[in-house]
């Protein structure tokens, strides 16, 4: 009998230690995997931050605008404002604030032909924006290629 005591109490004592064990390292090898896949994400968070806060943008015509010098909001009604003044060299941004697209596009319409390189090629989705550096001085009409006769602009570069 002392014989099949101890060996119920072996038997035991091994059911406890299966029991305990594995649930506790178990635990401890989510918790080390969750540690690790929020390290990974928050990595890559950051690599992607950075990198679309240090990525230049390009202009319409390949040249890098470090910073625009004016902001010409897209908007169901209109260009807000509806005219801009810059320097040479300096850039106007569109930003599309209206949930339909749209297409700047140089005055007079349908030729579009005062500026042909101030035309977008594509459509400026919601929420995107286009960039175009002017050069040369002078005073440049403009329009929504989608919109020509309602949404028009105007640049005037010194």
């Amino acid at each position: 009998m002392d014989g099949q005591l101890r060996k119920r109490e072996y038997m035991d004592n091994q059911e406890q230690q299966i029991n305990i064990e594995p649930p506790k390292t178990k635990k401890k090898h989510i918790l080390l995997i969750t540690y690790i896949i929020v390290v990974v994400l928050l990595i890559i968070t950051v690599a992607i931050m950075h990198n679309h806060k240090t990525t230049p943008k390009m202009s319409n015509n390949n040249t890098v605008s470090a910073i625009s010098a004016a902001s010409v909001s897209i908007t169901p009604s209109g260009f807000v404002p509806q005219a801009v003044t810059v320097r040479v060299g300096q850039a106007v941004t569109w930003t599309n604030n209206d949930k339909s697209a749209h297409q700047i596009a140089s005055d007079p319409y349908p030729k579009d032909n005062t500026l042909l390189s101030l035309n977008s090629k594509t459509s400026i989705l919601s929420g995107h924006t286009y960039s175009y550096v002017f050069n040369k001085p002078g005073t440049y009409y403009y329009h929504d290629d989608l919109n020509p006769y309602t949404l028009k602009g105007t640049v005037i570069v010194q």
